[in-house]
Parts: structure tokens; sequence; C-alpha cells
């Protein structure tokens, strides 16, 4: 497999993300809960191919979001490329094929995008903060539990290396 054809998948599977989210995130909302496809991908994505890739996939991330929603262009696009970062420099310490991870670098994605969007645009949790709390609340724990069927299709996808084998058992 050539060295751009994961990056290649990831870029694929952030625009399909991104369309998803501008046609179906209102449709599957849950009271004060919307999930983010895009941060979940880029979650998964970033953490399976490490960090130089996955800030990358931040930056694409950011472009697709901005594009969505301009209101913040700058805005989303910092906020995306440091999530993308954190993802990606999150797989030097993480075991990728543990059913744990997946879960851990979406909440660590989320929230980073969303607290470095706030810093950036106070403006959007200034009066309202207690509602975008559970907003951010909400879409944390949406995109916490659609972040392993993401990853397995990531993975299926040929995205992050082999999976580990401690003992060495394949020839």
């Amino acid at each position: 497999m050539t060295a751009l054809r994961p990056l290649a998948w990831g870029i694929l599977a952030l625009l399909l993300a991104a369309g998803l989210q501008g046609r179906a995130a209102h449709a599957v909302h849950l009271r004060w809960a919307q999930p983010d496809f895009v941060l979940v991908t880029l979650g998964c994505a970033a953490t399976l191919l490490g960090g130089g890739r996955g800030t990358f996939l931040g930056l694409w991330a950011g472009l697709l979001t901005a594009a969505l929603i301009p209101a913040t262009f700058g805005t989303f696009l910092a906020s995306r490329t440091l999530a993308g970062a954190l993802a990606g420099f999150l797989q030097r310490f993480l075991i990728r094929d543990s059913p744990l991870v997946p879960p851990l670098a979406v909440l660590a994605t989320t929230l980073t995008a969303e607290v470095v969007y706030v810093l950036m645009a106070p403006g959007i949790a200034r009066h309202p903060f207690r509602l975008w709390l559970y907003k951010v609340g909400g879409e944390t724990l949406y995109n916490m539990v659609l972040a392993l069927p993401v990853y397995w299709l990531l993975r299926r996808l040929g995205l992050g290396h082999v999976p580990d084998d401690p003992f060495g058992t394949r020839l």
C-alpha cells in the first residue's frame, strides 16, 4: 500500500462526514445532543494516521466545517487543526486496537475543538453559557457513541498500521 492511500481515504471519509453533517445531523439529534460527524471522523482518522497527517486532516476538517457554517471561518479552521494535531499526537501513547481508544480519542478531539472554538469566538457562549455546556456535553457523548463504528470502518479501509502483535504470533 502506498503512503498516500491511507491519507486519501481519510480525506474522502472527512468529505463524506461533512456531507452527512450538512444533510443528516439535524435529523438524528436527541433533545440537546446533535452529532458532529466531521469531528468523529477526524478524531478516529487522526488517531490512526498520526501527527503530521492528523494535523493535515484537521486542517481539511476545518475547511469543510467552515464551508458548512461560514460565519467564523478562521475559528473553525484553527480549532479543527489543533484537534487533529492532538488526536494524531495521541497515536504515540495509545494501543490503537483497544475498544477504549476510539471514544477517548473522540472525547479529546471534540472537547479540544469546542474549547478552542469558544476561546477564539467567546460571543458564542457568553450569554447562555449553561446552554452551550449542554450542547457541548451532548455533542461529546453522541460523538463518543459514534466513535466505535467509524473507527472500525476506517480500520477496514486500511487506515493505521498493522494491528499490534506483542507476542509475535503472526508470521
